[in-house]
């Protein structure tokens, strides 16, 4: 299904997509992406390279590195959310309930953030946290 709600194709499961995948995607007028995967309804949705950009992300199954870093409160880092990924200024907190909370502080292009994608990569280029992305905005 597009990000417009059209109907594009069917697949033999979600098990064989991530977010940002383009192999094995319906052909279309630009480069489609995967850009979500609803496990629930099955369903995975494709779109643009646009619609891949996120600006927040909430994760869990945080490992915390350097726990002490977040004893008082949200902190500047610079976030990664792919491998390969620039990192990008963003001010991370982890929450009560132990969810860590990403958001990046600048505009312009930014990587893709989706379930299964790890957020992490403080400044300086040390681990502080590493985590599961349970939703990205």
């Amino acid at each position: 299904m597009t990000t417009a709600g059209e109907l594009v194709g069917t697949h033999a499961g979600i098990g064989g997509y991530t977010v940002g995948q383009r192999r094995r995607l319906p052909a279309g007028d630009e480069a489609r992406y995967v850009t979500r995967i609803d496990a629930l309804t099955n369903t995975i949705v494709i779109g643009g390279a646009g619609e891949l950009q996120s600006t927040a992300l909430v994760a869990d199954e945080v490992n915390l590195i350097r726990a002490e870093r977040f004893a008082h409160g949200p902190l500047a880092v610079l976030a990664m959310t792919r491998y390969r990924a620039q990192p990008a200024p963003a001010t991370a907190s982890i929450d009560a309930d132990g969810t860590l909370d990403v958001a990046v502080r600048r505009t312009g292009a930014r990587g893709h953030a989706g379930p299964a994608r790890r957020a992490a990569r403080p400044r300086r280029l040390r681990s502080l946290a590493g985590a599961t992305i349970r939703e990205a905005a």
